[in-house]
């Protein structure tokens, strides 16, 4: 059965432990999710800021509007970004290093997994997009991470659904030396990279074992973990190389009824 789901309207509001009286456990902030489970008198039982959080509401402070919600998730060295749209759509963008690498042995998979499992009380994380900005570990080891649940027995949530995966298509490929970020090309008096990897087929074809060129190293590891994703539908993760040529992340284009425009503003694209 779908949840009930509500909204803080007031700038802060008492989350009461009876239908009656003035003791509270804790204040809920204006644009805080609850989800309603019944109602007494002028109250309202909610669950609200994790999975055993329950009190009571007074019915005027809810009917307010979902917010756009950012997380900037501390991943010592390197990027990690949780958003939510008014909507409730997620995107993941990069995830900082790996668990093993992170000196408190937790990284942004494991903050991800604290939202869906313990404030959502969902047990599958949702990702509408997962972005990874460039083939640097500390940008997509985390990523990896997530998308490894069932491999790992690290995280609560049981199960993760990504729609689509996005990168910037420079990968880590295997040369004559160790990896290599492929061959270039000059252009007056700029190096451009010209082995670009794109879709999901292509990155599937630059995986096999026999493949020339091949992905290699944790790049190649979190590029196999997109492969074993799935949507919601069951269908395969998409995989795409994003670029400023795209002008919007798809989905996420103007007029998207109070959603955010998301602008692609790199890496940038040139024919060469």
């Amino acid at each position: 059965m779908a949840k009930t789901i509500d909204h803080v309207s007031l700038d802060t509001t008492p989350l009461f432990r009876a239908p009656t009286g003035k003791e509270h456990s804790i204040y809920l902030l204006w644009g805080d999710q609850v989800e309603v489970l019944g109602k007494t008198g002028d109250r309202v039982q909610v669950r609200a800021r994790g999975r055993t959080t329950f009190g009571w509401v007074d019915e005027k402070a809810l009917g307010g509007q979902p917010l756009l919600e950012l997380y900037f998730i501390d991943v010592e060295q390197g990027d990690g970004i949780l958003v939510k749209t008014p909507n409730g759509r997620h995107l993941m963008i990069d995830g900082g290093n790996r668990r093993g690498d992170q000196n408190t042995g937790k990284n942004a998979a494991d903050f991800v997994d604290w939202k869906f499992f313990k404030d959502y009380a969902e047990d599958r994380i949702v990702l509408d997009a997962m972005i990874a900005s460039h083939c640097d570990a500390d940008h997509y080891g985390g990523l990896t991470d997530l998308l490894e649940v069932d491999k790992t027995n690290e995280l609560d949530c049981e199960d993760v659904r990504v729609k689509a995966l996005y990168h910037a298509g420079v990968g880590w490929w295997k040369g004559a030396r160790g990896r290599t970020l492929g061959p270039y090309a000059k252009v007056g008096k700029e190096y451009f990279f010209t082995q670009l990897v794109g879709d999901r087929d292509e990155v599937v074809a630059a995986l096999e074992p026999a493949a020339n060129p091949a992905l290699t190293g944790d790049w190649a590891e979190f590029m196999r973990a997109a492969t074993g994703v799935r949507w919601t539908n069951n269908r395969p993760t998409a995989i795409r190389r994003l670029s400023s040529a795209d002008g919007y992340l798809p989905g996420f284009e103007p007029g998207g009824d109070g959603e955010p425009e998301i602008k692609v503003l790199a890496p940038v694209h040139f024919e060469v």
